[in-house]
């Protein structure tokens, strides 16, 4: 019902004899790998490719450095207005400490925060709690705990046992025609490698390739092309998919759709 309705825009309600037009927008978010969850079984694909109409990559807090000392000190200034102490964040004296120390500011900076955004949130707020009547701020042991865990500033991390390749996520739109050839070619016509390596979600692709038409998929192609190229191959998917520049899995789908033998 909920795939009718996104895909429609219409609903039908209990009791009501015929559907009615529902004017809504859909917006979801998540921090979880739905391609991930799909191939798991845990997640619907259907469901995926109808959210995924405009998509919006947020990276995490550790990878937008630039943001964690503005977002602290916004956020330490609505708490410490909140109790009338907003004056701790005015310059001090010459001969004064000041209440937020810069080398507090770089140990934030310098964290993974895993919990992105709320993370930071609720350190400034234990920071404006704890240092509300003191000369400067203090942090609670568990936010002590956080940032030793940290490699301090100028000190890489330890060299991980086995490589980790980090993907670079990117805007669809960035994604030029060539590009998404390139890297279709690069893997065999596999949406989701191709993605993976273009740094945009399968769906996004997916999406890319219906509306800019720069390639071809295994539904767009004739059944007497399939059949053609199938039989000259002598029932060979891995080669007719190869010829036709399509997925061999999709191509494997539709040769089943038309009846001809394959294993």
């Amino acid at each position: 019902m909920l795939l009718r309705a996104i895909e429609t825009g219409e609903a039908q309600g209990l009791g009501v004899g015929r559907p009615q037009r529902v004017a809504v927008r859909l917006v979801a978010a998540t921090d979880a790998d739905l391609e991930a969850s799909v191939r798991a079984g845990n997640f619907r694909a259907p469901l995926l490719h109808r959210l995924s109409a405009h998509e919006i990559w947020m990276p995490p807090l550790r990878e937008r450095r630039d943001d964690i000392a503005r977002l602290l000190l916004h956020f330490l200034r609505e708490d410490l207005a909140a109790d009338g102490a907003l004056e701790h964040l005015a310059t001090p004296a010459a001969n004064e400490r000041p209440w937020l120390p810069a080398s507090l500011v770089v140990r934030l900076v310098e964290a993974e925060w895993a919990g992105n955004v709320r993370q930071l949130r609720n350190v400034a707020r234990q920071i404006a709690a704890n240092g509300r009547d003191l000369a400067c701020a203090e942090l609670s042991p568990a936010i002590e705990r956080m940032l030793d865990a940290a490699p301090p500033p100028g000190v890489p991390p330890p060299e991980p046992s086995v490589p980790v390749t980090r993907t670079v996520r990117r805007r669809p739109g960035d994604v030029s025609d060539d590009e998404v050839v390139e890297a279709l070619r690069a893997n065999r016509w596999e949406l989701s490698s191709a993605a993976a390596q273009l740094g945009i979600t399968r769906p996004s692709l997916y999406l890319r390739i219906r509306k800019s038409g720069c390639v071809r998929t295994a539904g767009d192609m004739s059944a007497d092309e399939i059949t053609r190229s199938y039989r000259e191959h002598g029932g060979d998917v891995a080669r007719a998919a190869n010829a036709l520049e399509v997925s061999e899995s999709a191509l494997r789908r539709r040769i089943r759709e038309l009846g001809l033998a394959v294993g």
